[in-house]
């Protein structure tokens, strides 16, 4: 089922956990037209949208009759409105949210007790396993793209980029801690407000520095997952930790459908900004 609620082995209360098992792709991802050697491509990956969806659901099971409840609650939906940006009457975001309600009031029901907690891990294992079946479909996470390059993505973001690199300067979220400045070559126009005091909450200052960015739709998906995500995204670049991929440079990202046109070692990061909220930054 790919995810389903048991037993923990530790104290047998209820919790959700995940399998290696994929769902089936709906009819929507389906019909997505493949050419030769070609994938369904998510941009954000399978694994981190199940082990997101697992993690959120166990926190609402955690959390289950109190108040902290409500707020856990709020973060499934916003997992699934960071997948799904195609308004209903879109038929999969009409699924997505009849999935995603029928999952909401199981939690709202009182919980079950003694042999009754046997059927109400299986209804919740079954409305898990179908929200996480809609949610791996979302056409709006996917397009067809090069299967080889996908499978070497795997995990990891596998997004479009734009042509050339961008120099910022200005607060950012990043797990690589504070980075080193640079100097920008002349006449390159420097994005980014520059010093900020006092800084965001949870950014640093960064830069100058040189990064490359997604194009403007891939840029919106990955920043908007990130934000409600409980993971730290990332990206694959080839010959970095790993073989150089067949037909790239080491030190170039990997993009299943549109490779960088830029690259260096050690890899340029990559800035992923919304236009209103502190970027993230992956280095």
């Amino acid at each position: 089922m790919s995810i389903g609620c048991h037993a923990n082995p530790l104290n047998g209360a209820s919790q959700f956990q995940i399998d290696p098992i994929r769902p089936a792709w709906r009819p929507a991802a389906q019909a997505i037209i493949l050419g030769a050697n070609q994938h369904r491509c998510h941009i954000i990956s399978f694994e981190a949208i199940q082990n997101d969806l697992c993690n959120i659901l166990n926190d609402i099971l955690a959390n289950r009759g109190n108040i902290a409840m409500a707020g856990h609650i709020n973060r499934l939906h916003g997992l699934c409105s960071a997948l799904f940006v195609t308004p209903a009457p879109n038929p999969e975001t009409v699924a997505m949210a009849a999935a995603r309600n029928n999952l909401v009031a199981l939690f709202n029901a009182p919980a079950a007790v003694g042999m009754a907690i046997a059927a109400e891990r299986a209804n919740f294992t079954q409305s898990a396993g179908n929200l996480l079946s809609i949610l791996n479909s979302c056409p709006d996470n996917l397009r067809a793209g090069d299967g080889g390059v996908n499978s070497a993505i795997g995990i990891n973001v596998d997004a479009d980029f734009l042509a050339g690199s961008f120099w910022y300067h200005g607060p950012a979220i990043t797990a690589g801690g504070i980075t080193t400045s640079a100097v920008p070559p002349a006449l390159v126009v420097v994005g980014g407000p520059g010093a900020v005091v006092p800084l965001p909450p949870g950014a640093v200052m960064v830069g100058p520095i040189e990064c490359m960015r997604l194009t403007l739709p891939h840029e919106a998906a990955v920043y908007r997952y990130q934000n409600i995500s409980t993971l730290a995204l990332s990206f694959v670049v080839s010959g970095i930790g790993g073989a150089v991929y067949p037909g790239t440079a080491a030190g170039q990202h990997l993009s299943s459908t549109n490779m960088p046109t830029v690259w260096n070692v050690p890899p340029i990061p990559v800035l992923v900004d919304d236009g209103v909220n502190t970027p993230f930054l992956y280095q």
